[in-house]
């Protein structure tokens, strides 16, 4: 069974900040919600340290590791019936974001 921590980071990442972004949109955005970000910032340096192996995690995820995100996620998320949606959508933008990042280094 191959090791897909830096999906399930990355997974975990953009979550973590859309979370974040929801909880400081709905108070109201100030300063003060400079602090909805601090754990998916502490996740970013995990994430990016690692992101180049996700696409090759990704090729190899066998049904058990899906079910493994699957679980991970739903634990993290009230959203029932959506999270199947939600994994996919947060692996299109860590795919998306991963995209980037690898733009700005070349």
């Amino acid at each position: 069974m191959s090791d897909f921590n830096a999906t399930k980071e990355l997974i975990k990442f953009v979550v973590e900040m859309i979370q974040a972004i929801e909880k400081s949109v709905a108070e109201g955005l100030s300063i003060v919600d400079a602090v909805n970000f601090v754990k998916p910032m502490l996740l970013a340096i995990d994430v990016f340290k690692d992101i180049e192996k996700v696409p090759s995690e990704l090729k190899n995820l066998t049904t058990d590791q899906l079910q493994e995100l699957y679980d991970a996620v739903a634990a993290d998320l009230s959203q029932g019936d959506k999270t199947q949606q939600i994994i996919e959508k947060s692996l299109e933008i860590g795919l998306k974001v991963f995209e980037l990042y690898k733009y700005t280094k070349s």
